[in-house]
């Protein structure tokens, strides 16, 4: 079963063009990176080297830009990791990773939904395929809004959708205000809503994590000759016997070793 394991986090309540978003905890070669970033402005991002895009949408009803990103980890990742924006905003950034995943292929396929001039979160898209009994759902919900308003407040979800980071902005006023809510299920496709204090655009969007594949090896015994010593682990293996045939008749026993 896929697990949560670590979270990187930023805030950005000055504006700025460049995004340093923490590396989580605890990486290592091959494990699943997602990275969020979201913004109100809205200002498109480039995609960082070594990365893969999956969903992004830079205009959300003129309140916010939000992109997401992909990678297999190389293990020797620390720090932070710099995004450039197409222009000085403020953000809000999050970098996850998981345990217990395919190792072959980690992610399935994404998907999103948007709205905006709502204060409460849209339904989140429909992931086809569907996850798997023991794959994990992340879900990034990203909220904006233009009014120029302070004290931006944005709930959780709720329901079994455990939260990972509730990141909101607090600019001065006359700026922009930006939230990112990261939450995750084990199979999670229920729509668990989320509300901020004021309108804005909204983006969800769906990751799944999949998880890694169970192999079950079968024992087989192999038959042990009565009076030629007992059963034990080195009479045992798995797939089927490579014990020689005995030859038949007291010729074949002159040359056997008795116990």
């Amino acid at each position: 079963m896929v697990a949560f394991g670590a979270i990187g986090t930023v805030i950005g309540s000055t504006p700025a063009s460049t995004v340093a978003v923490p590396y989580p905890s605890g990486i290592v070669a091959g494990c699943p990176l997602i990275l969020c970033v979201a913004n109100s402005g809205p200002q498109t991002q480039t995609t960082p080297a070594g990365w893969s895009l999956i969903q992004s949408n830079g205009n959300i009803n003129s309140d916010g830009a939000v992109y997401v990103w992909t990678k297999a980890a190389v293990g020797s990742e620390s720090g932070s990791l710099s995004v450039t924006q197409n222009g000085s905003v403020v953000y809000n950034g999050a970098m996850v990773t998981y345990t217990g995943y395919n190792v072959a292929s980690p992610f399935g396929t994404s998907a999103i939904s948007a709205v905006g001039t709502l204060a409460t979160s849209p339904a989140a898209g429909t992931l086809s395929p569907a996850p798997g009994a023991q794959d994990m759902v992340v879900r990034f919900y990203a909220w904006a809004q233009n009014n120029n308003a302070t004290g931006a407040t944005c709930s959780s979800p709720g329901g079994t959708w455990a939260t990972r980071a509730n990141l909101v902005t607090a600019a001065a006023s006359g700026q922009f205000q930006d939230a990112l809510v990261v939450a995750d299920k084990i199979a999670g496709t229920d729509n668990q809503t989320i509300t901020a204090n004021s309108v804005g655009g909204w983006l969800v969007i769906d990751v799944p994590i999949k998880a890694a594949i169970a192999l079950s090896r079968g024992i087989t015994p192999v038959r042990a000759h009565p009076g030629r010593g007992p059963t034990n682990a080195r009479f045992l293996q798995t797939a089927r016997s490579t014990e020689p045939t005995r030859p038949s008749g007291n010729y074949a026993d002159q040359f056997l070793p008795h116990y």
